[in-house]
């Protein structure tokens, strides 16, 4: 930008620059226009040029500015993308994991359901039967049998006419 002061008073003036002449035209007061095929130039008044010239200063540091601003903002915004991508992966994985999990636990129920079934029986058990005896060709005795057992093994006693006894057992399969 060249400024140069010189002072403008008729209504139609001619400058000359480089040897060359460019007609002008007062387009407000203080404010001339001198123009042709290649070249404008705006004459102002120096209070005004002045006035300008600030007003360039204040808006060229309030652009400066929000460029700032704006990049400012644009950081936060790729931080805040940045945390939620972070985040998402981080549900994504504990959504893995608690599903993972839930199959672990149900096949763990499932197992200790399964054991539970087979080792879990009642150790105890109150163990009553009725039967005959044969203790001569031709005479035959009602029998009885009341006993316990615990786990696999049975304690009975047996009883009927003329007849007392003792019987001791162990489960060897269970079906």
């Amino acid at each position: 930008m060249i400024c140069s002061c010189f002072t403008l008073s008729s209504r139609a003036q001619q400058l000359r620059v480089k040897g060359k002449v460019i007609n002008g035209t007062e387009a407000q007061p203080n404010y001339w226009v001198f123009s042709d095929s290649k070249d404008t130039i705006v004459a102002l008044d120096y209070k005004e040029l002045l006035a300008i010239t600030d007003s360039i200063k204040k808006l060229t540091f309030q652009v400066e500015f929000l460029k700032s601003e704006m990049e400012r903002q644009n950081r936060k915004i790729t931080a805040y993308k940045e945390a939620n991508e972070r985040a998402e992966t981080h549900i994504n994985n504990q959504k893995n994991i608690i599903s993972h999990s839930d199959s672990l636990i149900k096949g763990y129920k499932s197992i200790y359901n399964d054991l539970k079934a087979i080792y879990n029986k009642r150790k105890f058990g109150l163990l009553i039967g009725a039967g005959t005896y044969k203790y001569s060709q031709e005479n035959a005795s009602y029998l009885f049998d009341a006993g316990f057992e615990y786990n696999k093994m049975q304690i009975g006693y047996q009883f009927g006419d003329n007849f007392k006894g003792l019987t001791i057992r162990y489960r060897f399969f269970e079906f």
